[in-house]
């Protein structure tokens, strides 16, 4: 008898494009893996379009316009809790959409990849459980991503979760992945060809670096210089290969 496929619903946001594109990343991930059905949602977008497009706005602007805005309100609510009356307004965003969303399409796993909390309050009032997951698409830690409904929690680097363990999360509940990007950027071997054009060698390790036309391309140049020797034997190649 055919089984069932686990339906996995994956909820995002559009503050910056890495929230969304970790959420592709994951859902093709899941397509090749087979016996999955995969749902992806923008939650605000979905419960409260207009908040939505002016959060969004105000992000965009506070970034380019007024970064020290930024930087400020994020160190200020960086250490917020999720007992906290904040915490439980600012994840309050979007409960009954999703409650009626869980209600009908009953998945059996949710992903975070942005850190809108509202699936502990929809499993409180359906009085059920859904395992809970969170990719955490940032490499800082910031405690909106933190509850104890959350199953298992997957970071960046060694030093997030370092600190998840601090907060008294058990080492299981945490794992060390990067965040998920595109099975286009997955390790592979240059092709000869591009490797003769640019003057590499096509089994060593490639980096390719991008930037605008006014970045400091001598400070990249200078940074290099700890890259692993392997990789640092083709650092000169990398001006060539950077074309308008």
């Amino acid at each position: 008898m055919n089984r069932q496929p686990n339906k996995i619903m994956i909820l995002y946001a559009r503050f910056g494009e890495g929230h969304y594109q970790a959420a592709s990343a994951l859902r093709d991930s899941f397509a090749r893996l087979g016996n999955a059905e995969i749902m992806l949602i923008d939650l605000l977008a979905e419960s409260h379009p207009f908040i939505n497009e002016f959060s969004r706005f105000v992000y965009r602007k506070s970034y380019t316009m007024w970064p020290q805005m930024y930087g400020w309100v994020y160190e200020a609510t960086r250490g917020m809790k999720a007992d906290s009356l904040f915490a439980h307004w600012l994840h309050s965003f979007g409960t009954v959409t999703m409650q009626r969303v869980v209600e009908r399409e009953k998945p059996d796993a949710v992903i975070h990849t942005f850190p809108m909390m509202v699936m502990p309050t929809v499993t409180n009032r359906l009085r059920k459980k859904i395992p809970m997951f969170n990719v955490v698409t940032d490499f800082d830690l910031h405690m909106r991503w933190v509850h104890p409904d959350v199953d298992k929690y997957y970071v960046a680097t060694e030093d997030m979760a370092e600190q998840l363990l601090n907060l008294g999360i058990t080492a299981e509940r945490v794992a060390v992945t990067g965040i998920p990007i595109r099975s286009s950027f997955a390790p592979g071997r240059v092709h000869e060809s591009a490797a003769f054009r640019y003057g590499l060698e096509p089994y060593r390790p490639t980096v390719l670096v991008m930037a605008g036309a006014t970045e400091p391309y001598p400070e990249y140049a200078r940074r290099s210089g700890s890259l692993p020797p392997a990789a640092k034997r083709r650092r000169r190649s990398s001006a060539a290969g950077i074309g308008c």
